[in-house]
C-alpha cells in the first residue's frame, strides 16, 4: 500500500485503485459471509432490500435459480470425487450441496452446513433469513472445537467466488476448508492459512472485482491471492 498525505488514502499496489481506510474498517465490521446490495432497483419488502426487476410476482428471483437438469446430474456428483474425501463424506457434501440449493432455489438466502470428516456428523443452519448472509447455530459453534476435521459449506445464490469474509471466518474458526455451492452449479473450494489484515482484505476485494470485470482470468487471481494472501481458491 501507498500512502497520499493529502487524501488520506491508500494505493493497492496491486490494482493501483486508491482506497479509504475508514472505509475498510468499516466493511471489516459487516457479519461473516454477507455481501454489499447491489446498485440500482433497490426496494423493501417484507424487511429485505431486493431488486424489483428480479423478483417475479411469486417471490422468485430469477437469477438465483437453479436448474435441476444440472444439480441433479452424475455429472455434478461428480465435481465432489476431486476434493479428495472418503465415499461416505464425499455423498454427505453432495447431498447437502443439493439440499440447500433445492431449499433457497430463487432467494437470495444461505444455508449452511458443518461436516465432521472423522465422525460423519453434520449440523446445519437452515433458517437464517437475511439476505447473502449465513450463521452457524449454538450445536454448530459448540462443533467448532474440532475445527482440523470440520469442512464448513455454504450457498451463493448469486454464484460469485468466496468472499473475504468467507476468508477471514475460515482463518478464524480454522476449519479443514470451506465450499461454496453456486445457484449456477459451480462449486468453489477455499482455504487460508492466516488472518487476512485490512489492508489483504482490500485486495482482496478488489482483486475479485477486476475479475467480475473480465480484466484477469481464473488462473490469474487464483495464482495471485495464493502467493501474496496466502489463499487457496479451486473451482473443482
Amino acid at each position: 500500500m501507498l500512502h497520499n498525505p493529502s487524501g488520506g488514502k491508500r494505493q493497492d499496489v496491486w490494482t493501483k485503485k486508491w482506497v479509504d481506510p475508514k472505509e475498510g474498517e468499516s466493511r471489516l465490521k459487516r457479519k461473516e459471509f454477507s455481501t454489499s446490495d447491489r446498485e440500482g432497483g433497490i426496494i423493501e419488502k417484507d424487511g429485505y432490500k431486493v431488486k424489483e426487476a428480479e423478483r417475479s410476482h411469486k417471490g422468485i428471483i430469477k437469477q438465483t435459480q437453479i436448474d435441476r437438469k444440472v444439480i441433479f446430474s452424475n455429472e455434478y456428483e461428480k465435481k465432489f470425487n476431486m476434493l479428495g474425501e472418503s465415499k461416505t463424506t464425499t455423498r454427505s457434501i453432495c447431498s447437502e450441496a443439493r439440499r440447500m440449493l433445492n431449499h433457497r432455489n430463487g432467494t437470495k438466502f444461505e444455508d449452511l452446513a458443518f461436516i465432521n470428516t472423522k465422525t460423519g456428523k453434520i449440523l446445519r443452519s437452515t433458517e437464517y433469513n437475511v439476505e447473502s448472509s449465513a450463521k452457524p447455530t449454538n450445536k454448530m459453534v459448540e462443533m467448532l472445537k474440532d475445527t482440523s476435521s470440520i469442512i464448513a459449506i455454504h450457498n451463493h445464490p448469486e454464484s460469485t467466488l468466496p468472499s473475504a469474509f468467507d476468508l477471514q471466518a475460515c482463518a478464524k474458526r480454522g476449519y479443514k476448508y470451506g465450499i461454496i455451492i453456486c445457484h449456477d452449479g459451480k462449486v468453489y473450494k477455499y482455504s487460508i492459512n492466516k488472518n487476512l489484515s485490512e489492508q489483504e482484505f482490500l485486495s482482496y476485494e478488489h482483486r475479485t472485482g477486476m475479475y467480475y470485470g473480465n480484466e484477469y482470468s481464473f488462473s490469474d487471481l487464483r495464482d495471485s491471492i495464493y502467493s501474496d494472501l496466502g489463499a487457496l481458491i479451486e473451482e473443482v
